[in-house]
């Protein structure tokens, strides 16, 4: 009975012991060796660490720390080293590969599932990389700094609206200073200014610094409004607000005020409608009118000046030279330094007119014609005629000095009329 009692106490003590191991709480345990728990681990206390320095176990090398800070949990990890990497790994068929890298210098990498090329790379201190696509879904989304570094760039709508033209856009100011007004405008340079009515054939463009193009507001049967203009140049100036059609000034200081007129060239100058000045300080003031050349003026209706510092004031005129001044209705002038006609008119054609002149002047007070030709069909030759084919005088011919035949030439006689006081040999 004795030995069945005490074998009966020590299976109950052993029973009580294994269940004491099973809920085991530890209070400065040494483990020396391998520690194996086949059950879950609870520490109580904050801190936990890991490894110890190589050669000095007095430095742990990984410290888990968890507190709190007015009820709100904190978890740090903290490598004891200056310099740390920090690796997650998994298991693969060909062994360990790593998922993420965490280098000394704060860089985190995100791997691609074969664990050794960079899929992400953000780098707080510089240039971040992402090898894939990058979908960013939300609203109000910016990205300053960012670098543009390829044609698929990722650029938000409210950066990119900023710093680049959209293609179907309607207006584009670009520049400081540069404004636009309406539809289908378009200014570009310091300063710039575009006025545009809401029109799809009034655009207007203007290009350089202060330069300002503005439409008009008449509209053309059929077409709609075409009050568009275009200026292009320091200071170009296109359009003022009225007229029908679009005027075009180019050039630095050019001027176009109406419309179908254009001004080509360092302060050139159209004011009226369909005139044209082109090349510098041209000057085409009339309806239709044309001035081409340095300091050429066109200043009646359909009137054209071409060369240098020519001016035509009659309507219809023409004067292509140098140095040419015209005001007679519908004459023509060639030549430099033509005599001027007095009491000319310029509205009205006159028979006694200049039509056509060929100017052969030195200065402006060696003025000179060398031939006039009238409306009337009277013509002036100051100089010698000199005749190499036949002359034919169906109304008679007179002649108020010499007249000489070469030899072996012959005077067809008609009628003849012999001057008795004429100086013989003279």
């Amino acid at each position: 009975m004795k030995t069945f009692s005490l074998n009966c106490c020590f299976g109950l003590a052993l029973s009580l012991l294994a269940i004491s191991f099973h809920q085991l709480q530890a209070t400065d345990l040494a483990v020396s060796g391998n520690l194996s728990v086949s059950g879950e681990v609870d520490i109580l206390g904050g801190i936990t660490t890991i490894g110890s320095w190589a050669g000095d176990p007095s430095h742990p090398g990984i410290t888990i720390q968890y507190g709190e800070v007015s009820g709100v949990s904190t978890i740090s990890s903290n490598a004891s080293r200056n310099t740390n990497t920090w690796f997650w790994t998994h298991n693969s068929a060909s062994g360990l590969i790593k998922s993420m890298q965490l280098d000394p210098s704060h860089r985190l990498v995100l791997f691609g599932s074969n664990g050794t090329t960079a899929g992400i790379t953000l780098d707080p201190a510089g240039a971040s990389t992402i090898a894939g696509s990058l979908l960013v879904n939300g609203a109000s989304i910016t990205m300053p700094n960012q670098v543009l570094s390829g044609t698929s760039s990722a650029l938000t709508q409210g950066l990119g609206d900023a710093r680049y033209m959209l293609k179907n856009a309607t207006n584009w100011a670009i520049g400081t200073g540069a404004t636009i007004t309406g539809a289908n405008s378009l200014a570009f340079g310091a300063n710039a200014q575009s006025t545009s009515i809401d029109s799809p054939r009034g655009a207007s463009i203007a290009i350089g610094r202060n330069a300002f193009a503005q439409t008009g507001t008449s509209t053309w049967t059929g077409y709609g409004n075409i009050s568009g203009s275009v200026a292009i140049g320091d200071g170009a100036i296109a359009g003022d607000g009225a007229g029908m059609g679009g005027g075009v000034a180019i050039g630095a200081l050019s001027y176009c005020r109406d419309s179908g007129g254009s001004a080509i060239g360092y302060g050139s100058i159209s004011t009226a409608a369909y005139a044209s000045a082109m090349s510098f300080n041209a000057r085409a003031y009339g309806v239709g009118s044309l001035a081409l050349g340095t300091s050429t003026t066109a200043g009646a209706p359909w009137a054209t000046s071409v060369g240098n510092n020519i001016e035509t004031t009659g309507n219809y005129a023409t004067a292509l030279g140098n140095n040419l001044t015209v005001a007679g209705f519908g004459e023509t002038v060639i030549g430099r330094y033509n005599a001027l006609e007095p009491g000319v008119n310029a509205w009205t054609q006159s028979a006694t007119a200049n039509c056509f002149v060929v100017a052969n002047g030195s200065s402006t007070t060696q003025r000179s014609n060398a031939m006039v030709i009238l409306w009337n069909g009277d013509a002036t030759h100051n100089g010698n005629v000199i005749v190499t084919k036949k002359l034919t005088a169906t109304q008679g011919a007179k002649f108020d000095d010499t007249v000489r035949i070469a030899p072996r030439g012959g005077l067809s006689m008609g009628e003849f009329t012999y001057d008795p006081n004429a100086v013989p040999g003279a």
